[in-house]
């Protein structure tokens, strides 16, 4: 049986398992060509796109979450949020083990790689632990005796405790009932303490849970090998994963973008969209756009030698209402969502916040002069361009 074979735009995020495989068709390598070369596939350091997708195969977090958003199990079997949202109970499945690895070129026994609470509170640690300057160390900032942690003034995250072999406990300082969603970042996975420590390439040579292993890695190509004795089945009740090798090409010079046909899922540049959206009338090509979760902000530099001749609060709402009024749905370069959960706790606040800048309009400048300049910085992102372009254009209507 021949499958179709896959375009993807340089949006995409690509989740490997949620193709749909026939139960009989196990075996065989999946070919992919990505845009980005990964640099570095510590969990608790990838950035770029590549890094994530080969992650994702590596590594498994506690939670998930399904095609439709919602949460599942993973590396824990059950959990339980207190009545204040405040204590994350988790049940740990006891058949997970880590990939075999060496120390000191002795090969690491089964006991010693099954996974417990105990690994689960180190890799959390490990994390948040300041001098690993994690970018993603804050997904746990709620976590009781985060800061002290971060501070030097704790040796370990009092929040996050161990009840017994296969049950952990996160407490955190105050009710967010929405934290366990930070589970379920490529960050928050279980590691290997042995193996972080005693490798320092570690970031080129992962050890993980998931459901391949790293075979070979260099500068234009990787392979990920499965794993025999992967723990997660399918809804028939059988092994998963069905492919037995996933190989990723990274180069991208002239002659091999004319050379796609040579993979089963090939991420195309922006760029290069319009090149190829004539695939999508060929029967052997399925053109896809996915949306990324990510996020925007605007950010006020209060501290800058711009001239105040607005108050901050006004221009605050000013600017807000402005944004507001830009329909970014409508615009085809920006196939962008955000989880709710993934706001801060101050979105909460978000539709009261916009109720009165709408209210209150115009009356907030009424009486005071326009800035004459504003300074607007971003990253020379082809997205970002556009959404700068739409921001500078809507403050420039309502200067006028």
């Amino acid at each position: 049986m021949r499958y179709p074979k896959m375009i993807l735009i340089i949006i995409m995020v690509l989740f490997i398992f949620s193709f749909t495989i026939q139960a009989a068709n196990y075996g065989g390598e999946l070919n992919i060509k990505l845009q980005q070369r990964p640099i570095n596939l510590n969990p608790i350091y990838a950035a770029n796109k590549a890094e994530k997708i080969i992650s994702q195969q590596i590594f498994d977090s506690l939670v998930t979450l399904n095609a439709e958003g919602e949460l599942i199990p993973n590396l824990a079997k059950t959990w339980e949020i207190n009545n204040q949202a405040r204590v994350f109970r988790f049940k740990l499945r006891e058949n997970i083990y880590f990939h075999p690895f060496q120390i000191n070129g002795t090969l690491s026994s089964l006991s010693k790689r099954r996974v417990t609470a105990a690994d689960w509170k180190w890799s959390l640690e490990y994390l948040a632990a300041p001098e690993n300057k994690s970018p993603y160390a804050n997904l746990l900032n709620k976590v009781k005796g985060y800061e002290e942690y971060r501070q030097g003034r704790s040796k370990e995250i009092s929040g996050i405790k161990i009840l017994d072999e296969y049950l952990l406990e996160i407490e955190l300082k105050e009710s967010y009932a929405p934290f366990i969603y930070n589970l379920t970042e490529n960050a928050a996975v279980v590691l290997p303490e042995q193996a972080v420590l005693n490798n320092s390439k570690f970031f080129m040579e992962p050890i993980g849970t998931g459901a391949f292993v790293l075979n070979n890695f260099n500068p234009d190509q990787i392979i990920l090998k499965k794993i025999d004795n992967y723990w997660k089945n399918n809804y028939r009740k059988e092994k998963l994963p069905y492919l037995d090798r996933i190989k990723i090409d990274f180069s991208a010079n002239e002659s091999e973008i004319k050379e796609y046909h040579n993979y089963d899922i090939y991420q195309l540049s922006s760029e290069l969209y319009q090149k190829y959206s004539e695939l999508e009338k060929t029967d052997n090509y399925q053109l896809k756009k996915t949306a990324e979760n990510i996020y925007y902000y605007l950010g006020y530099n209060y501290n800058s030698s711009l001239k105040k001749v607005i108050s901050d609060q006004n221009i605050k709402e000013y600017l807000r209402n402005s944004l507001n009024e830009i329909n970014l749905e409508q615009n085809d370069d920006l196939l962008s969502f955000i989880f709710p959960f993934q706001y801060s706790k101050e979105a909460s606040y978000i539709d009261q916040i916009n109720n009165l800048v709408k209210k209150n309009n115009d009356n907030n400048l009424k009486d005071e002069a326009y800035p004459e300049q504003l300074n607007l910085v971003s990253n020379d992102s082809k997205n970002n361009k556009v959404i700068a372009d739409l921001i500078k254009n809507e403050l420039q209507e309502k200067k006028n």
